[in-house]
This record gives C-alpha cells, structure tokens and sequence, in this order.
C-alpha cells in the first residue's frame, strides 16, 4: 500500500504495481481524501482507475479536478486528434483542445465549466451544454457565484470583448479583466475591470462606477454592501477608493 499525506490526513492508496500497470503512475486525491485517481502509461495508452477500478483507456489524459464534495470527477482525455472532457464518467462533446486542460466547479459541486477550442473558435462548456463560439474566450474565465446560482465568463469577437453573464453578452470593450474575486460574498452583486483605449474602469452592477489609468486590488466587504479599490491616475498617484470616487486616500505609487 501507498500511503499519501493530504493535508493532515492520511489515506491510503490501492498497490498499482501489476505488471499491467507499471509504468507512469500518476494521481490525484480527493478534498475529502476518500477516493484516489490516476492515470498509468502501458502498450502506448493511458488508463484511469478510480479508488483502483478502471473507467477507460486513452491516447492521453491531462489532471484530475475533483469537485469541492470529493463527489465527482473530471479529467481531460484525447482519443487519436480529438480532446474531450470526461465528468461523472461521461463523455462531453469533442474539440480541438481543451483550453489549459482546465476544468472548475462550483462551490457546491453541482456545476461545471470549461473551455474548448473548435476550428478556431473558443467555446464554453458550462454544465454539460455547448455555448456559442467566440473568437476567443479567457482561459479559466469561467466563474461559478458564491451560491453557484450563476456563471460568467469574458469572450472576445473581433477586437471586442465583453462578458458573458447566464447566457447573456453583455456590453463590448476594448479589454475585459477579472479581479481575483468577481462577486460579492452574498453573490449579489459582481464586478470587474475593463479598458477602453489607455483607460481602466471599474465595472460594477452592470455600470461604470469610475475610469482611471488603472483600478487595482478591488474587494468587496463581507457583508457585500461595501466595497474598495485602488486607483491609479495618470500621474501615478494612487487612492484606495471606498464605497465610490467621493471617499478616498492618496499616496504616491
């Protein structure tokens, strides 16, 4: 047996060593360090066993993201020119890739989203169903809420993008940034960056709330009603920002 530290938990790992699979043993543990999975390397192909029984044989398989309740499971595999996503032990549809071989969940495990490249358009995955094709989506952009009622993600067509929020485009922009948390803890409100010539503005509750030369370091309060950002102007001085531009502290960047 092969034992494996998670965090401060110990679990133990099925004996790999048969000579079918011998060879490359890789793996990965669930949060709740109940179940195991990996990948092993023979004849040429790659094989995924869970918790030491397998599920399929591949060309190639790339991570394993389990969900927050250790419940399910995703990898990405290819099968002779063709990437698809395997969750719940269920083929999604074929692409050309699959962008970063990155899959997320959401914070309650019931959702699931990627991103896959076809004939040269991005398209995202969410829950199991096909999204339109952009010229271009962010890799790992897409982002479940706090109460993983809803999905966002930022596309580009053209040399515009814009955010795409449940299912629905919203306005263009030069460039679209997210910031390290895009919605409020309640998941009531969301808020990102977006530039338009050399100009950043604050993007919040589906308006413009303030343009700088750059807006950093936005977080909102716990209880959701406040929130905070530093903005940079042309000189350089910066500001931290609380609750709109008439509440602010300057100091030289």
């Amino acid at each position: 047996m092969v034992t494996i530290l998670n965090k401060i938990r110990l679990c133990e790992m099925p004996d790999l060593s048969d000579s079918y699979f011998s060879q490359d043993i890789d793996y990965k543990v669930s949060p709740d360090c109940t179940r195991i999975a990996c990948k092993t390397k023979s004849g040429g192909k790659v094989a995924v066993l869970v918790n030491g029984h397998q599920e399929g044989v591949y060309d190639n398989v790339e991570y394993f993201f389990f969900s927050p309740n250790s419940k399910r499971l995703a990898y990405v595999v290819q099968t002779q020119n063709r990437h698809f996503v395997v969750c719940d032990g269920e083929k999604g549809p074929d692409f050309d890739s699959i962008s970063n071989s990155w899959i997320t969940f959401s914070a309650d495990s019931s959702r699931s989203g990627y991103i896959g490249q076809r004939a040269g358009k991005s398209i995202a995955v969410i829950d199991g169903q096909i999204g339109p094709a952009f010229d271009g989506i962010g890799a790992n952009s897409v982002v479940f809420s706090p109460d993983s009622a809803h999905a966002l993600y930022w596309a580009r067509e053209g040399d515009r993008s814009f955010v795409i929020f449940d299912d629905t485009k919203g306005p263009g922009f030069d460039e679209v940034c997210f910031f390290a948390h895009v919605y409020s803890p309640d998941s009531s409100r969301r808020a990102f960056k977006v530039r338009n010539l050399d100009k950043w503005s604050l993007h919040l509750d589906n308006r413009i709330v303030s343009t700088h030369k750059n807006v950093e370091d936005f977080v909102f309060s716990p209880g959701s009603k406040r929130y905070a950002y530093v903005a940079v102007s042309d000189d350089g001085t910066a500001r931290m920002i609380v609750d709109g531009p008439g509440d602010s502290a300057s100091w030289s960047s």
